[in-house]
């Protein structure tokens, strides 16, 4: 099937008249916004007041509007003071609902509360509730991403030329994706989730164990798009971040704990390796144990690792940021 047919059916598929494919631009394409501030976001009726949480910090209700117009929401945190302050964008695991994003906003505990205490404004956000038994693989959400991350670039406390992504699981694959579509200094994906659909294919046909949801989503896209993963390979690694290593505009550290139940390991290691052999700046770690959810706290076996986790998580960003600590 030509990409163009099958974008065309899948967005019929998803219901969706019209909605744009969110395609990484060419290599090089398009000037470097990164210090560009857009216009301040307006208020709207979900907007809430600020409230002063237990660390110092503030936090309060806020919106994004998405490209086909959704008003989908999300909760802002930011440090005492006027700023401008760099910030992170997080984009939670699981479905990412709108009481997901609120809880994420307030928490006091990892990754939160780690940029908190750096100094960051904290930007966690809704997907939009899904329509199709593959939110995971849905083009929209890098568009929804990609407007969440300008619409946090506007606040005047933001400082609009230091901007990350971070994401869990799911957040992490939309990180990885994201990293050849817009303009940040760098992205954090914890526990990456369905990273390539074929790898993952080939190595259940031989057996490896993978996490029931991972099952299922290789299920729900062969079905969507009508075809066998391993037949028609091209046709699924269009929704991988492998095929879109030579794009990457912003430096990646990616984590994934060896014993997380969701898949191996390898298939990140892989990601890791092509980045490189594209010379991309990639930096890596991979704890023994801790599972899904290290940086969480993970199985409770593994305290050591969440907070190296943690630690890595922030010199990362602080690097890119330009910050000395």
């Amino acid at each position: 099937m030509e990409r163009a047919n099958w974008i065309a059916t899948l967005a019929l598929t998803l219901t969706v008249p019209g909605a744009g494919w969110a395609a990484a631009p060419a290599e090089g394409a398009g000037a470097d916004s990164r210090a560009a501030k857009p216009s301040a976001p307006p208020a709207t009726a979900m907007e809430g007041e600020w409230e002063t949480l237990a660390d110092g910090s503030l936090v309060k209700a806020t919106t994004y509007r998405s490209a086909d117009g959704l008003e989908l929401g999300a909760s802002i945190r930011k440090p005492a003071g006027d700023g401008p302050f760099p910030a992170v964008l997080w984009l939670s695991g699981g479905n990412g609902d709108l009481p997901a994003a609120q809880r994420a906003g307030r928490s006091l505990g990892h990754p939160i509360k780690d940029f908190v205490a750096a100094g960051w404004v904290v930007n966690t956000i809704q997907y939009r509730p899904p329509d199709a038994p593959t939110p995971n693989m849905d083009e929209r959400e890098w568009d929804d991403t990609a407007r969440a991350l300008e619409t946090l670039r506007a606040y005047p406390f933001v400082d609009a030329g230091r901007m990350a992504l971070a994401g869990h699981s799911h957040g992490a694959r939309v990180t990885t994706m994201m990293a050849s579509r817009v303009d940040a200094r760098c992205g954090v994906a914890l526990a990456p989730a369905t990273l390539n659909l074929v790898e993952m294919k080939t190595r259940q046909e031989r057996g490896e164990p993978f996490a029931g949801a991972a099952v299922k989503m290789m299920d729900n896209m062969e079905q969507i798009l009508g075809a066998k993963i391993l037949d028609q390979p091209d046709l699924f690694l269009c929704f991988s971040p492998f095929s879109e290593v030579g794009k990457v505009k912003f430096p990646l550290l990616l984590m994934y704990a060896e014993d997380d139940s969701s898949g191996p390991a390898a298939i990140v290691k892989a990601y890791e390796e092509a980045l490189r052999k594209a010379g991309k700046e990639v930096e890596s770690y991979y704890p023994a144990k801790g599972g899904h959810g290290v940086y969480f706290g993970g199985k409770g076996d593994a305290p050591s690792e969440t907070e190296e986790t943690a630690r890595r998580t922030v010199a990362f960003i602080q690097k890119h940021f330009g910050e000395t600590r």
